[in-house]
């Protein structure tokens, strides 16, 4: 196996320190962007942003994609010990993303890891995920 070498305190800091700033700040704004929409809308209250393209509906989505599993008493204990162990896949990924200096892998690692933590969060804070975005011109349930 190859040794990867850090050729100075620039890759270092790009390469470790980095994703990993990267990841606490997008889930600081993950909760802070979630408590505000808790704080400013009741549940299923809506907001147009954009008419027919872009709503802000606050929901707490108790299931995984679309309600799947919802309102079942044993599911939440499911995907939270699902997600705990995604998350440890997805950390592993990373840091073989990183080792192999693969960016695009590794941004979107960050990315995933980062909404992964934030609904953990959700699930232990609050039982739910925490959902406010909402696409108008798709069909969802």
């Amino acid at each position: 196996m190859q040794r990867i070498r850090f050729n100075g305190i620039k890759d270092i800091l790009i390469w470790l320190v980095l994703p990993i700033l990267l990841i606490v700040g997008l889930i600081v704004l993950d909760q802070l962007t979630k408590f505000w929409f808790t704080n400013l809308y009741e549940e299923n209250g809506n907001t147009t942003f954009i008419k027919g393209v872009l709503s802000f509906t606050y929901t707490v989505n108790t299931g995984s994609a679309f309600s799947f599993l919802a309102n079942k008493d044993w599911a939440q204990t499911f995907f939270k010990i699902f997600t705990f162990i995604a998350l440890i896949v997805f950390v592993f990924a990373l840091v073989y993303s990183i080792g192999k200096r693969f960016k695009t892998l590794s941004v979107s690692l960050v990315l995933i890891i980062s909404g992964t933590i934030g609904n953990l969060i959700d699930r232990l804070v609050c039982n739910g995920v925490t959902d406010f975005i909402r696409l108008d011109f798709i069909n969802f349930p």
